[in-house]
């Protein structure tokens, strides 16, 4: 495409991204684009939306097209037409009901109710919106929860995976722009106070125009640039659930824009940013690379034993870091006669075929649960007299395991005499990251 901004770019259900309208040095652009891996195609369709700026895309995952919704011809005319893309092509749809023309709003695609979201904007009289919709794929439906976000407009919004909740940020109430955090979950809106380090306000300055998107291998929706009371802006922020986070790259970074877009490509896995501009127009696409937290929890419950019911906990001070060694104990494992392994698994939904938890009374363990679905187990040897059995586990330094989630479970033998065979652990959950 050609430098251009306040278009509108999405992900592809095939992989890659859809990209429709938007302004030029030029005038209005008017071409479909698909973008797959660096390389940018024009598409031809038998229909098209007509030229447009200040609309919106989102991915259906569940009908496996990309929707477009409203947007403002380059007369200033307000539009409130729905189209889908799939397969190279647009059709138009004809849905009973619709929200207003608008521009300026922010969808977002809901995971758990295979729905799309939209709010806000600017109506055909130039006066921002608080309404809320949902679109099924064949129809859009008002939502009227108990509390509403102030009415606005070049707001962004993402669906945080890791939280499952809705995040609007910012835009512009018609006088004033917004620095607010507003979270849906589905039923109603809350609005959050982020966390202030040390008492000092901390976090993006009021804006509108920004790009947002939800980066799933760093857990951390992002917002890029916008314009703020002293202009256009080149910052980038990343919201963890409860706090920002400035995030300062390395290397080259985007000038200050303001109209840009901003996505995660599913098929790279990767976070790009196009185009945007301030008192200009860029084709420039960034690739954001965020750092890669890691995490654990624990969940599930063992089975008592001859020395307890075993516990799998992480050594302190041990992180899953790729290129470490993650460091692991066993406690309350056998001390007389008895050995361990440890478990790995990809999967805590499935187990040789049945739904975690396995009821592991089908191998004469009852009262035993396996957690995991256990694609490899590692020898561990026996316990201590303190009944600790080690379990080192060395973390190969590969992007292909950033931010994989590994599944682990300790299974003890027990020593002859002892009324159950085995036992095991409770489970965690660790995923592996930069830091």
């Amino acid at each position: 495409p050609a430098p251009i901004r306040d278009h509108a770019l999405a992900g592809l259900s095939s992989g890659g991204a859809l990209l429709f309208g938007g302004e030029t040095a030029n005038g209005p652009q008017p071409f479909t684009y698909e973008l797959q891996g660096t390389l940018w195609s024009t598409q031809s369709s038998v229909s098209n939306p007509m030229v447009r700026t200040g609309h919106t895309l989102l991915l259906d995952e569940t009908r496996h097209n990309t929707v477009l919704f409203g947007g403002r011809e380059p007369v200033g005319t307000k539009l409130a037409d729905t189209w889908s893309y799939a397969n190279g092509q647009w059709s138009y749809l004809a849905p009973t009901n619709a929200p207003s023309a608008r521009s300026e709003h922010a969808m977002a695609y809901d995971p758990t109710t295979a729905t799309g979201i939209l709010f806000g904007g600017e109506d055909a009289t130039g006066a921002v919106l608080a309404d809320l919709w949902s679109w099924d794929g064949t129809d859009w439906s008002p939502l009227v929860p108990t509390t509403l976000p102030p009415a606005r407009s070049g707001h962004g919004m993402a669906w945080d995976r890791r939280r499952d909740v809705l995040v609007l940020f910012g835009g512009t109430d018609g006088t004033t722009r917004l620095d607010d955090v507003w979270q849906w979950d589905g039923a109603d809106w809350t609005q959050i106070a982020p966390h202030q380090p040390y008492g000092v306000p901390y976090g993006p300055s009021a804006r509108d125009g920004h790009a947002m998107a939800y980066d799933p291998l760093s857990e951390r929706v992002v917002v890029a640039g916008g314009e703020d009371d002293n202009g256009c802006t080149d910052d980038f922020w990343s919201w963890d659930g409860s706090g920002w986070m400035r995030l300062v790259p390395t290397g080259g970074v985007p000038s200050a824009r303001t109209g840009a877009q901003l996505l995660h490509d599913a098929q790279g896995n990767r976070l790009l940013l196009h185009g945007g501009g301030c008192g200009t127009f860029s084709d420039e696409l960034w690739q954001l690379e965020l750092p890669v937290f890691w995490r654990s929890n624990s969940y599930g419950s063992g089975c008592l034993g001859s020395n307890g019911t075993p516990e799998l906990e992480l050594v302190a001070g041990t992180a899953a870091i790729l290129g470490q060694t993650l460091m692991m104990e066993i406690h309350n494992a056998p001390t007389v006669f008895g050995f361990s392994y440890g478990a790995v698994g990809l999967s805590r939904t499935t187990f040789l075929g049945l739904p975690i938890p396995v009821d592991l009374g089908l191998f004469s363990l009852p009262g035993c649960s396996s957690w995991t679905s256990t694609d490899h187990s590692y020898f561990l040897g026996p316990a201590s007299s303190a009944g600790i059995a080690s379990w080192d586990l060395p973390l190969p330094n590969h992007l292909l395991l950033l931010g994989l989630e590994l599944n682990l479970q300790g299974f003890c033998f027990e020593p002859p005499g002892f009324w159950r065979w085995a036992s095991v652990s409770n489970a965690l959950t660790v995923r592996c990251g930069t830091q």
